[in-house]
């Protein structure tokens, strides 16, 4: 007999089965003994049956959101306490039925007329067996401790014990002890020496320490092997995000909407892997990832408009004493993360359509919330480390892109049909068929926010799709890079250009604006590792500059590059009007020529107002980047005339007040009087937040501003790191101080990196000395 309790909706009912099987299921077949009130079960959901070593469960319908104990199962041992999950139902074991011991089958309890019987047999005889007296007058000899008690025979006491105990003895509940003999036993063994007693525990204490060191040793081998299945099937649900994504952008359907299908799959990832990687597609028709502890499950939209994919881990006993969390990835964030609490989850999928609606986005915030897989993890062979990992700067430029799938250089291929399409239709009409393909290629990748498009021809093509994507989509936010090969044909290392309409890295110094991993800097040394003269810097920045090699620089030469093309074909008819005028009088020759000249003033008023915003958007992302180093770049790009009416909008809205120019001075002041790295920071940053185009709307002023704290900040670094007779104690050079003085140097806009070195150096030398202290 199994005793069973259901709930569902805050509802117990209890059921009991004196049968070897039940089976738990919903209506529409009479071979159900349970019926559950869920018509998305089948009829034989659920089967328990008994075994040789007793209940079983098994889950015939194959149901991954069937749980035992919060955990998915194919067939387990049932035991009292065991909780089934199906949906929101709830199965509880309450009770099995107990098998009767062998005394009561083989030897059962004598009746009372039984008993009675025998006693008066028992005092027919009149004596007790002679054995049983033999037994009771054994002389003990007394414990040393107690020299009062008789030792002689005659004097010992004998008890009396009648026939009726001794023959109901074997029937009594309590073994007690009752002869003299075997307390006499019970004495001798508390008398034995207590150096066993030492032994022992000496060795059961180290069988103890022995015990847990193996089993320390076998806790880490199970984790550390647990985490390498945790990589492998993180690489393949990495993979199939991809497939799905590339599917998402060119609707392409699967037969029967079986988005799991491995075939499907496969083909689709064709398309974005690159032909040098290996594809980590491994898993069969059932969702079982192949030589992967893992399940995979795939969950969809409409016209997968959004996509989930769950590597649910299964069953095992590594999986109960370590256990491992799911691999989830939400294309809305593109992200790999672990989620360990699958229940919720489940719930929430739980319904048709959960990827519509609200549904859908307390989906996404819940994984949100799940830990964060880095890309980095995923790379695990060193002779080829960025297999998975995008290029180190874009970290840096957008923190939290460092770690999109789709970034990843191994899925080069997504990005290079709208690569090849930008560099063949630059010169082409507005209205041709190729610039139609591109638009429709650059609207399915615009839905990747921070896009790498990766060029595999080097840093001159890179360049070129740079310039390219400037004046075809200034208002896209995808970035540029390229990727190196080494002997053997693969990857050796991507970089990233630094170019981009929301670019914060834009704003580094001069001599290393073209990439962030290849500084001028750090490739101008000379043959003897000297560090180049600042004068060798500043005429390698001007190159730049001259080259167009900027990305500021590159973005404002875009905009009035764009600027030209639109005004273009006006410019053209009204050349056209002109020189027909020439030749001949043309009828409404005034009328034709205003309504050119309206229509020339209307686009490039409209051009102007796009180029002030794209300046403004420049200025707020480069908050370190000195005000004479932007006016220079406005001035070569040949757009300052946009930058002065800009400059004019906000004087009028923000005039610089008496009291502000008093506040700027003070804090300029308060430079001067800083007495350790904090007091010298806060000061720094708040002057870095005033001293802005968009609060000194005047450049000549902003510039001055910008100079003098500059050269009050190098004054009091000179004071903390260069005096002979330093100003802040050896205690003060820390790594965290190292961080606040690089902090300091970037809100004084001392972005020189020559300069930035030499105060860096000059803080590890006084660093060394604390170490050498300590």
């Amino acid at each position: 007999m199994i005793t069973l309790v259901v709930t569902y909706e805050e509802k117990s009912t209890t059921y009991s089965f004196n049968r070897p099987s039940v089976i738990i299921g919903s209506q529409g077949s009479s071979q159900t003994d349970l019926v559950l009130p869920d018509t998305t079960l089948k009829a034989c959901h659920l089967r328990l049956q008994t075994t040789e070593e007793g209940w079983v469960v098994i889950n015939a319908a194959s149901d991954p959101f069937a749980t035992l104990n919060d955990l998915p199962f194919g067939k387990q041992p049932l035991e009292v306490g065991d909780c089934l999950c199906l949906n929101e139902i709830e199965i509880k074991v309450l009770s099995f039925e107990e098998k009767k011991s062998l005394l009561d089958k083989e030897e059962p309890a004598l009746s009372q007329s039984d008993i009675d019987a025998l006693l008066s047999q028992v005092d027919a005889l009149g004596t007790a067996p002679q054995v049983i007296k033999e037994h009771i007058v054994t002389p003990i000899s007394p414990p040393p401790s107690e020299p009062n008690i008789p030792t002689t025979h005659s004097e010992v006491h004998v008890p009396k014990i009648s026939l009726k105990d001794y023959y109901l003895s074997e029937y009594d509940d309590d073994h007690t002890i009752s002869s003299v003999h075997e307390m006499s036993q019970r004495s001798n063994t508390v008398a034995k020496p207590t150096n066993n007693w030492f032994f022992f525990l000496k060795a059961v204490s180290v069988f103890c320490v022995a015990l847990l060191f193996c089993g320390g040793l076998f806790y880490v081998w199970i984790s550390n092997d647990n985490e390498k299945e945790e990589i492998r099937a993180s690489k393949r649900v990495a993979d199939i995000a991809m497939a799905l994504t590339y599917a998402q952008m060119k609707n392409i359907q699967p037969q029967n909407q079986n988005w799991s299908d491995p075939e499907f799959i496969k083909n689709n990832l064709a398309s974005v892997l690159g032909s040098e990687y290996h594809s980590h597609v491994d898993f069969d028709r059932n969702g079982q990832l192949l030589n992967c502890p893992y399940m995979l499950r795939i969950y969809t939209s409409n016209h997968l408009s959004q996509f989930l994919i769950i590597a649910q881990p299964v069953a095992s006993l590594t999986h109960w004493l370590t256990p491992r969390a799911a691999i989830v990835i939400d294309s809305n964030e593109m992200e790999l993360r672990k989620i360990t609490d699958l229940k919720t989850l489940n719930r929430l999928l739980v319904n048709t359509n959960s990827l519509e609606g609200t549904n859908a986005a307390e989906i996404t915030a819940f994984i949100q919330q799940g830990e964060l897989i880095p890309l980095e993890r995923l790379t695990v062979n060193k002779n080829d480390p960025q297999h998975y990992l995008p290029p180190k700067a874009l970290g840096f430029m957008h923190p939290d892109a460092g770690n999109l799938v789709y970034n990843s250089p191994r899925y080069y291929l997504l990005g290079q049909n709208l690569i090849k399409q930008a560099v063949a239709i630059i010169d082409l009409p507005a209205d041709s068929h190729e610039v139609a393909l591109f638009m429709h290629e650059l609207l399915s990748l615009s839905a990747l926010p921070h896009l790498i498009l990766y060029s595999i021809e080097g840093l001159e093509h890179a360049t070129g799709v740079q310039k390219a994507m400037n004046m075809l989509a200034p208002e896209e936010q995808f970035l540029v890079g390229y990727l190196q090969y080494d002997a053997d044909g693969k990857t050796s290392h991507p970089y990233l250009l630094m170019n981009s309409p929301n670019n914060e890295l834009a704003s580094s110094d001069i001599p290393e604006a073209v990439l962030v991993e290849k500084s001028l800097y750090n490739s101008s040394h000379d043959n003897k590792g000297q560090k180049p003269t600042r004068d060798r810097l500043t005429a390698s920045a001007e190159a730049l500059l001259t080259d167009n090699e900027d990305p500021i620089y590159l973005h404002l030469s875009g905009l009035a590059a764009f600027r030209q093309k639109a005004l273009k074909p006006i410019h053209d008819d009204l050349i056209n009007l002109l020189t027909k005028q020439m030749e001949s009088p043309q009828p409404n020759f005034p009328a034709q020529l205003l309504a050119l000249q309206n229509k020339y003033l209307a686009i490039n008023t409209e051009q102007q107002l796009e180029m002030e915003k794209h300046i403004g958007n420049i200025l707020q992302e480069n908050p370190h980047l000195p005000a004479v180093r932007m006016i220079e770049i406005l001035q070569s790009a040949k757009v300052e005339p946009a930058f002065k009416e800009y400059l004019e909008t906000l004087k009028q809205h923000t005039p610089i007040s008496s009291e502000q120019k008093e506040e700027i001075e003070r804090l300029i002041k308060m430079i001067i009087v800083s007495v350790d790295w904090q007091q010298l920071l806060k000061t720094t940053a708040q002057i870095a937040k005033v001293l802005q185009f968009k609060h000194i709307p005047d450049e000549n002023l902003l510039v001055s501003y910008q100079n003098s704290v500059r050269s009050y900040v190098t004054q009091k670094l000179n004071d903390f790191l260069l005096s002979s007779n330093p100003a802040l104690p050896i205690e003060a050079f820390t790594p965290a101080n190292k961080l606040v003085l690089q902090h300091i140097l970037e809100n004084a806009w001392i972005i020189d990196k020559d300069t930035q070195e030499f105060y860096l150096s000059e803080f590890d030398e006084r660093a060394n000395l604390l170490k050498d202290d300590s």
